[in-house]
């Protein structure tokens, strides 16, 4: 039978009573941790709820987590700032960074170029157009066509 408590109270409890639990400190720094870090790479985190993070957690706190990440933050940038090319090459201290940036709020992220896109997408459809209109040619090599016309006209 699993246990239904209220984890969120139980948490609250724990940290407004700490000389209670002094013993099991660590445990709750990486329990807090880890939380953090897995909801910043949670599926639907949006730069909104990342900076909604660096908020509630505070910025040192929050700088410190970004410096545990093992890839800088990649996957989640890439799933938050995906439009945004300098991340592709950038080394992992320039993607924590970046993701601190982002959280603090000094930093946007790149918005999805449409314009390019759609250049591209017409340059494409007015090749199509050419290729449609262009006849097909065939070729006949010269013992086919000695065959066939034999240097003569054939209604002949």
């Amino acid at each position: 039978m699993p246990l239904d408590i209220d984890g969120t109270a139980v948490l609250r409890a724990i940290t407004n009573a700490p000389e209670i639990f002094k013993d099991v400190d660590k445990d709750l720094t990486e329990f807090a941790h880890k939380v953090v870090v897995k909801q910043l790479k949670a599926k639907g985190t949006t730069v909104d709820q990342i900076r909604s993070i660096y908020r509630v957690v505070g910025g040192e706190n929050f700088g410190l987590i970004a410096d545990s990440l093992p890839d800088g933050g990649k996957a989640i940038l890439a799933k938050v700032d995906k439009h945004n090319p300098d991340l592709g090459a950038a080394d992992t201290a320039r993607l924590r960074e970046h993701l601190v940036g982002l959280a603090r709020g000094t930093i946007d992220a790149v918005a999805k170029q449409v314009g390019t896109q759609k250049a591209s997408r017409t340059k494409q459809a007015a090749g199509r157009e050419r290729k449609a209109k262009t006849p097909a040619k065939r070729a006949i090599s010269a013992k086919a066509y000695e065959a066939t016309w034999d240097g003569k006209n054939r209604d002949d």
